[in-house]
């Protein structure tokens, strides 16, 4: 089990794999549609995307 530093760091955790798992079911969607689906902001969605593009980005190595 991660060990979280504050209770902000543990949501954003869930909020990206909630991020991760919308755009797995909704190949097609945009960031607004994500964020108005899941009660997030625009720029939360853009941030967990980037975050999630870099991770790929690492896999790939």
């Amino acid at each position: 089990m991660k060990h979280y530093r504050n209770p902000g760091e543990a949501i954003g955790d869930l909020n990206r794999a909630a991020v991760r798992r919308w755009f797995r079911e909704h190949l097609c969607g945009t960031q607004r549609e994500c964020a108005e689906a899941l009660g997030l902001s625009i720029m939360a969605v853009g941030r967990h995307v980037k975050d999630i593009r870099a991770d790929w980005r690492d896999q790939s190595k």
